[in-house]
């Protein structure tokens, strides 16, 4: 949608909280208590079957459907190992590629982030947010001080909108805070 940033961070929360999913349904399923095991079960396709059709895992959304709707109808024993190994099998790739694609761009260098002074930090967010460069939080973040004296009233709202990733609203409040074009 125009915002790989977003996208971006959207992938490493997926590979951070879905990481061990198919150790904790296994584990849920495993449960003294059934019946409660079988409802986490069944949240945690929910969620990952969510979360993996909002990044474009399509095979990964079908088969936590496919078990979400396994444990709904309460299936047990072989039905539901079947399709927790068709989601291992469908998942695991995923988060290979992940973690693989997330090592690379930690390895990559970036802009140095700090800045000289308050124009410098300004200029470099300002470069950041048309970027969409998933760096920008975590860069206004070590320099909000000299930001904030450089963007008064406007901090608030530029802070904000780039630590919810929505880069455009940060520069179009970095416009009309410090005169800044865009």
């Amino acid at each position: 949608l125009g915002k790989p940033g977003l996208y971006a961070e959207m992938l490493r929360r997926f590979t951070q909280g879905q990481g061990t999913v198919l150790a904790e349904l296994r584990q849920a399923l495993a449960a003294e208590d059934a019946e409660s095991g079988a409802a986490l079960a069944e949240r945690l396709a929910h969620t990952l079957r969510s979360v993996a059709a909002n990044i474009g895992a399509q095979g990964v959304a079908e088969r936590a459907q496919a078990l979400e709707q396994a444990l709904r109808a309460r299936q047990e024993g072989r039905v539901l190992e079947g399709l927790l190994s068709a989601l291992g099998d469908a998942l695991q790739p995923v988060l290979e590629g992940l973690r693989a694609w997330n090592a690379e761009a930690v390895v990559r260098p970036r802009q140095p982030d700090t800045a000289v002074d308050a124009a410098d930090a300004v200029e470099h967010l300002h470069g950041l947010l048309l970027q969409d460069d998933p760096a920008a939080p975590e860069f206004l973040q070590h320099n909000a001080t000299m930001l904030k004296a450089a963007l008064g009233n406007a901090f608030k709202t530029v802070e904000m909108h780039t630590l919810n990733f929505d880069f455009e609203q940060a520069l179009e409040a970095m416009a009309s805070g410090s005169g800044h074009s865009t």
